[in-house]
């Protein structure tokens, strides 16, 4: 069994009146639903809450999907690694693009 298809989804619903929380007014509920499905037909569903909520959307499609596609929905351990593993090494590039962007410090003697 493998995961063959991830769907993102917004779902979002109007409120009455709008509630405050945190620093901003919330007039709306919303989360974002995932469905992966199997080879095999199995079904499952994760739910987010969050936002930017269409930053999100596009972080699961443009870099959780590819590292979920063929995986085996069980081996949830091994799954977890790889995708702590595929952070520290984008962690890594975006260190070594900021030290790239760095220019070299003045000699002593120039300061």
């Amino acid at each position: 069994m493998h995961i063959e298809k991830m769907s993102v989804y917004i779902v979002r619903a109007p409120l009455a009146r709008a509630y405050w929380m945190s620093l901003e007014p919330y007039s709306e509920a919303s989360e974002i639903v995932v469905e992966l499905r199997t080879d095999e037909g199995v079904t499952g569903l994760g739910e987010i809450h969050g936002r930017p909520m269409d930053k999100i959307v596009e972080i699961l499609r443009d870099g959780f999907a590819p590292l979920v596609m063929g995986r085996n929905p069980l081996e949830s351990e091994s799954s977890t690694t790889s995708f702590f593993n595929a952070r520290v090494r984008a962690r890594e590039r975006a260190s070594i693009r900021a030290a790239d962007s760095l220019t070299s410090p003045a000699a002593r003697n120039r300061r």
